[in-house]
């Protein structure tokens, strides 16, 4: 389209780049995916509701002005406002439709159809796009037509019984929103693998993850499920996991300082035991070989840690390393910032907000991933609420029908309005189930 021929995206560098994702995702399961996404090159054009837009921006606002987590799923995102209800929004959306190679929703199944931009809608207007949904539970079942949160997913999918302890024991909550950001590591995978077979093919497609079904698979990755499924029994010792492990698990020293080591197969069992000077335990019948030891686990580890409290996590942690034995200290957060391999390998940085100056230099997360080829761009920030409403819709050939849409309610008529309540805008259509 004619349209699109003076496109000034903000392109980042980055194996990504040229990849254009229209964001309808709000909170996080969805943001942390295309900020992912964004983070290693794609323009992503964040639509959010005027006037309120995305409720992670005042979830967690700090006293300095600073919205925490808004900033960490959003940075580098364009921000513009469209109301999707309003039939006049509809030019406006079948033309960054046009425009991406991506649509990306996280809204409960089939909500996005019920406002008439469903991925039959959006296939009419792009017939290559990758449209990718992720909800709560997923588009068949029972459950589907429910709202979900991270929590409520952990306590469907087990999570939570599983953290606690077992069933029998006060359940506990996996920390950092793990099913929001397991479903967003999914998520983005999703996005690419389309993407990949979009480059094969020249086929586009509609592609659906869920909370529940990412953390299904994510959990296939331990003992819990796959030994519930298979052999019908979970665990139910109300312990924290690996407390008592017999390959690996944590220890307290002669200061209270913890720190774990980890002796996956025997002959670092034996190093170990030879540089805790504890050659007793190689031979003892009760810990001479896993399956022993994993009998006997409580008595394996009161025996280490009768050890390791003879002297400092520093100590130990040096001469386990010193013959291969895989171990480190249990750190805080405020450890991590002191420790200088994180800052130099970029998994922490810092960023100056375009909005705050006054704030100075913020530090932040950083990116997990160097593509040592296609070399992403700094960390960056997010940004106002509707900032680039207008420069994205002068960029697709809009003009004076911009303020019509303002005085129309489709577009937010300035930059930055404060949050509203959620009750200012319509409940999703109710379910036909």
């Amino acid at each position: 389209s004619s349209h699109f021929g003076q496109f000034r995206s903000k392109m980042a560098a980055g194996p990504l780049a040229g990849i254009k994702v229209l964001d309808f995702t709000q909170y996080q399961n969805g943001p942390t995916a295309t900020r992912r996404l964004c983070d290693y090159g794609a323009t992503v054009i964040k639509v959010e509701v005027p006037n309120i837009g995305d409720p992670m921006r005042k979830l967690v606002q700090l006293k300095d002005g600073y919205d925490l987590l808004f900033e960490i799923f959003n940075r580098g995102k364009r921000s513009v406002t469209i109301d999707l209800r309003k039939p006049e929004a509809r030019p406006v959306i079948e033309r960054l439709v046009q425009w991406a190679d991506v649509v990306a929703e996280n809204f409960r199944s089939g909500t996005m159809a019920g406002w008439g931009y469903g991925y039959e809608d959006i296939k009419n207007i792009n017939p290559k796009i990758i449209y990718g949904s992720s909800s709560g539970f997923g588009s068949l079942g029972r459950l589907s037509h429910l709202g979900c949160f991270d929590m409520t997913a952990q306590a469907y999918a087990g999570l939570m019984s599983a953290q606690g302890g077992g069933p029998s024991h006060e359940p506990m909550v996996v920390e950092h929103c793990a099913a929001d950001e397991v479903t967003g590591m999914t998520f983005a995978f999703a996005i690419l693998a389309a993407l990949v077979s979009r480059a094969r093919t020249g086929e586009g497609q509609y592609l659906e993850t869920s909370q529940l079904g990412a953390l299904c698979e994510y959990q296939a990755n331990g003992a819990g499920l796959p030994t519930a499924l298979k052999n019908g029994r979970t665990r139910n010792d109300g312990l924290p996991p690996f407390k008592f492990s017999p390959t690996q698990t944590y220890f307290i020293d002669s200061e209270g300082k913890w720190f774990v080591v980890c002796w996956i197969v025997q002959k670092f069992w034996e190093k170990m035991c030879q540089v805790c000077e504890r050659l007793d335990l190689i031979t003892d019948a009760r810990t001479r070989g896993l399956s022993e030891r994993a009998k006997n686990v409580q008595f394996m580890k009161e025996e280490l840690q009768k050890t390791f409290a003879t002297n400092t996590r520093a100590h130990w942690i040096a001469a386990l390393q010193a013959v291969q034995i895989v171990c480190g200290p249990v750190n805080s957060y405020m450890d991590m910032i002191e420790e200088p391999h994180f800052w130099d390998n970029h998994y922490l940085a810092e960023v100056s907000h375009p909005h705050l100056p006054e704030l100075g230099k913020i530090m932040v997360p950083g990116k997990a991933i160097t593509f040592h080829g296609t070399p992403a761009g700094p960390v960056t920030t997010g940004e106002l609420l509707g900032e680039s409403t207008d420069a994205i819709l002068q960029e697709m050939g809009f003009g004076d029908e911009i303020e019509s849409l303002k005085r129309a309610g489709v577009l937010q008529s300035s930059v930055g309005t404060t949050f509203r309540d959620r009750k200012a805008y319509p409940a999703p259509p109710k379910s036909k189930l």
